[in-house]
């Protein structure tokens, strides 16, 4: 696969083209990544479609792995300087000087993305496509100031993937002056937007009220979970000495470990159930986490029931011979691994959490919900792997979310 190293070159005027976000391509082939993964599947499903698809990569990390793809026509994106970007930035949306002054021009540290205006603005004016698409709070911005000092206007598609309530107040953005001073900007920004797209309702609302935007103009579309491939994974072969017939239920969870997806409270309520009965519990994942979980697991004297792996490429061949699948985040955009354990018809527990996890189960018809709270989702468990819910009712849910409904809607107006 060769890279353009200067410039960008011209266009091909034969089908529809829509350039694609990505801030790097890594996460498709290593730990997290749920927004690339789900990126990745759109942009497969436009080339089934016959649209010719660029992917726009800010950062070179993974772009190797793309050397089988040649339908895929990627293109790296090139930073130049803060300074120059700030200036870009006036120039491109004069109008917004205002609301640009404090995120922006001032911040003696900009954000990263922004710093890709001018390539941005070379692959518009260059292959000229009819849509552009961006995920991410950040990328989202760079693409609108960049379509704005641009002459060719394609379509702009901005899609929200988590609750921007939630994007703007963690720890580390509450220090940024930037961050505490991005909301203006966003709305201004947004509401240029030829279609802004949330991946839940629960985000779309959040979105909304954030941002002060009129509710309809966000459109929910759940993400591309379900594909071809992902039926091919599933029938993956797969031995692991848990799974072994007349051994003790094991109970997956999968994700990184980390404060949002609250593994502390899974262990606390396996440590529970594990007293009524032999159960084995299978955490995939890896995070800044890792470290007092195992510490809580050999506190609460479980730990040689509890499995540990780290990351997994296929989780998918865990969740099939799982006796239950949990997640017990405090709260998520979407939540694919739901949709992924269904697809493979293991029983779901899901912590009642914001975000789409209520959507996904049609908020406890397709598995059960909880607070979260240890003793609760220990009881969910217990009751799930004992009357089982039917597996092909789940699979039959988790086709309501294939990159083939997600792709169309992406494209409706």
């Amino acid at each position: 696969m060769k890279l353009p190293e200067k410039g960008l070159q011209g266009p091909d005027q034969d089908a529809e083209r829509v350039g694609i976000v990505f801030a790097h391509m890594r996460h498709l082939y290593g730990a997290g990544g749920g927004l690339e993964r789900n990126r990745w599947n759109l942009a497969n499903e436009f080339l089934r479609m016959g649209i010719k698809v660029d992917l726009l990569v800010l950062n070179p990390d993974g772009l190797e792995h793309l050397a089988d793809q040649p339908d895929l026509h990627t293109i790296r994106l090139r930073r130049e300087h803060p300074i120059a970007t700030r200036i870009r930035a006036l120039n491109s949306a004069p109008d917004s000087w205002k609301e640009l002054l404090k995120p922006v021009i001032l911040p003696a540290k900009g954000a990263k993305p922004l710093r890709y205006l001018r390539s941005v603005q070379q692959y518009i004016e260059g292959y000229r496509p009819d849509r552009i698409i961006g995920g991410g709070t950040q990328e989202n911005l760079t693409l609108a100031i960049a379509r704005s000092g641009t002459t060719h206007k394609p379509r702009l598609t901005l899609s929200e993937h988590n609750p921007l309530s939630n994007t703007l107040t963690t720890e580390k953005h509450r220090r940024l002056w930037r961050w505490r001073h991005l909301r203006p900007l966003l709305r201004r920004m947004y509401l240029q937007a030829d279609s802004l797209v949330a991946i839940s309702d629960a985000v779309a609302d959040d979105l909304a009220s954030t941002l002060d935007l009129p509710r309809e103009r966000i459109k929910t579309v759940y993400n591309p979970v379900v594909t071809d491939v992902l039926w091919e994974r599933i029938r993956e072969p797969f031995d692991h000495p848990w799974f072994a017939e007349g051994s003790p239920p094991v109970i997956l969870s999968v994700g990184r470990m980390t404060a949002q997806k609250d593994q502390a409270t899974l262990i606390q309520a396996f440590a529970a159930a594990r007293e009524t009965r032999p159960l084995r519990l299978m955490i995939l994942g890896d995070g800044p986490e890792r470290a007092n979980l195992e510490r809580l697991a050999d506190d609460l004297g479980i730990r040689q029931d509890i499995h540990m792996p780290g990351f997994a490429a296929n989780p998918l061949k865990y969740m099939v011979r799982a006796s239950a699948f949990v997640l017990t985040s405090r709260w998520e955009g979407f939540g694919n691994v739901l949709v992924e354990a269904l697809a493979t018809g293991c029983p779901v527990v899901a912590t009642n959490c914001p975000g789409g996890p209520a959507e996904i189960l049609d908020h406890g018809r397709f598995g059960t919900m909880v607070s979260s709270d240890p003793v609760q989702i220990s009881e969910a468990l217990l009751a799930t792997i004992d009357a089982p819910p039917d597996r092909l009712l789940l699979k039959e849910r988790a086709s309501q979310f294939t990159s083939a409904r997600a792709a169309a809607q992406y494209l409706s107006p």
